[in-house]
């Protein structure tokens, strides 16, 4: 059981935009450490970590950019370098070997790398789907809601990224607008769980049939029960289901 301690703890550390958005809880990625190895060697991602830490945005960007000159599969480079490497630096700052600041660095450059592949991922063919994704109000922390759409330019589909604390009335004005077939909210700070529910119950309310997907680091600490409770809306606890959701869609919708 978490004590009071523990939550509190909890909430300062969720004030901070941290590279623990996408780490041991992130609930938005799977858990790249069984085949990590697949685009770098051991040596090699050693390498990439320290730089990392070390602040050094120029030896991370020559090794990115390096995969993606090889034409490495842009979902693998996601999942095993990026995803792998902030869950490695949450790890450390949990136990305390990396200040907040370094923790912060991390992520800040992780963001940066992400635009690296945005020529080959915004390039593809698109499939006839679409999907918003946003923070909820009052959310700021961004780098697991942007990895989520650029998941969905993965998988083909045209992804609208709103960015932090979206207030509920643009976020439904946006989604009236375009129509997407799936919204996605990301949430990480537990106790902004009152934003999230007064946010589904407006959206199921003005978009009864929109599936309506949540995922972060809040729901480490509980809250999937008020989501169920919602027709249409589930929380996913990894890539790989929720990629399996947009499987199910793009059928139904081949179907219909």
């Amino acid at each position: 059981m978490k004590t009071s301690q523990d939550l509190a703890a909890h909430t300062r550390c969720l004030s901070l935009q941290s590279a623990q958005d996408l780490g041991a809880h992130a609930h938005w990625v799977t858990d790249a450490e069984g085949d990590a190895d697949t685009l770098l060697n051991q040596q090699e991602y050693a390498a990439y970590l320290d730089a990392l830490l070390a602040g050094d945005y120029a030896a991370c960007a020559q090794r990115v950019q390096g995969l993606i000159d090889r034409n490495v599969d842009l979902k693998a480079l996601y999942v095993q370098v990026f995803e792998r490497s902030l869950y490695d630096v949450g790890k450390r700052w949990e136990r305390n070997e990396i200040s907040v600041a370094t923790e912060h660095l991390a992520t800040s450059i992780t963001e940066s790398l992400l635009t690296l592949g945005y020529p080959r991922l915004f390039g593809g063919t698109h499939k006839p789907f679409s999907a918003v994704v946003s923070c909820v109000a009052n959310e700021f922390h961004q780098l697991g809601g942007q990895m989520v759409a650029d998941t969905l330019e993965l998988n083909g589909w045209h992804g609208y990224f709103l960015g932090p604390n979206v207030p509920l009335k643009d976020l439904l004005g946006f989604v009236e607008d375009k129509q997407p077939d799936i919204l996605a909210l990301s949430i990480s700070v537990f106790f902004n769980m009152p934003a999230l529910t007064e946010a589904l119950e407006a959206i199921c309310a003005r978009f009864p049939a929109l599936p309506t997907f949540i995922g972060g680091q809040a729901f480490a600490w509980g809250g999937s029960d008020r989501v169920n409770s919602f027709p249409n809306a589930q929380v996913i606890l990894s890539l790989a289901d929720f990629e399996s959701r947009l499987r199910e869609i793009e059928r139904k919708g081949c179907a219909g």
